[in-house]
């Protein structure tokens, strides 16, 4: 996506469900394993980057309760959005959710992390730079945290039909997603490598995962259309003498989807990390 379309409310409604259809459940299991640990009370989950709020919707039922919600976001109308749900836990409770406006470039985790019992974060790393996440993972293994994090772009796409100019546009949208997102240079598609060392490094053992989309119906034209008209505006944004020719590759592709001939994979990983007994 384009640099403006990354936080934007209507592109992450429009994402959720395959953002959700495409996670490993295995992962949140192991996570909700971590949470059942230890007598029965209130789990404080801090997702970063919470966004309007997928990843509550998403974890909360399948996580056991009470819970404690700490959603953090730079965005104030995301974080209203996010809290104005009517999720439950797995155990038919409603969650408490705390909100805060909060910039993650600082990494004041003794403020963020430290009441917390799961740290969790979706479509974040490739945001953000190599000394972030290893600041994280540091501040995790001093807490002892259980971490879940999904949904990090791994590079893989795939369209078919095949287009002569598609590896022109994905490689010129590669490197936009290696740029600053406001952190510094971003990870982009390395995040889940990253990730996943950084994590090792701290003595966790990293458990990985591929979530990966999938959009070949009709129905998954909105989407499918905002993901390639994103797709665009970045590549463009990253080689703007090359307009011409991406704007007419956007514009074939875009005629395939409403004609329901392309079909679209974009590959992602999950990760949930556990510190290793000592």
């Amino acid at each position: 996506m384009s640099a403006h379309a990354y936080f934007a409310g209507d592109w992450l409604a429009l994402r959720e469900p395959l953002d959700h259809a495409s996670r490993d459940a295995s992962l949140t299991t192991r996570a909700a394993r971590a949470l059942d640990t230890g007598p029965v009370a209130e789990k404080t989950i801090v997702d970063l980057g919470c966004g309007s709020g997928s990843n509550l919707r998403y974890l909360a039922p399948r996580l056991p309760g009470p819970q404690r919600w700490h959603l953090l976001d730079h965005d104030r109308t995301l974080l209203d959005a996010a809290s104005a749900g009517n999720c439950r836990d797995r155990d038919g409770r409603r969650p408490a959710i705390e909100t805060h406006e909060t910039n993650l470039a600082d990494t004041a985790w003794h403020r963020l992390l430290d009441d917390a019992d799961l740290v969790t974060a979706s479509a974040l790393f490739d945001l953000v730079t190599a000394d972030w996440v290893d600041s994280l993972a540091d501040a995790c293994a001093q807490r002892r945290l259980p971490a879940l994090f999904v949904l990090s772009v791994d590079g893989a796409i795939d369209l078919q039909p095949s287009d002569p100019e598609d590896p022109r546009v994905l490689a010129r949208l590669q490197a936009h997603q290696a740029r600053d997102k406001s952190f510094g240079a971003a990870l982009g598609t390395d995040a889940p490598r990253v990730v996943r060392q950084a994590f090792s490094r701290a003595g966790y053992a990293v458990h990985a995962a591929d979530a990966v989309w999938v959009i070949d119906n009709a129905a998954q034209a909105a989407v499918a259309t905002a993901l390639v008209t994103g797709w665009r505006d970045a590549a463009i944004e990253q080689s703007p003498s090359e307009g011409d020719h991406i704007s007419q590759w956007a514009e074939r592709r875009c005629r395939q989807l409403r004609a329901g001939e392309l079909r679209i994979t974009v590959g992602h990983q999950d990760l949930f990390a556990m510190p290793r007994t000592r």
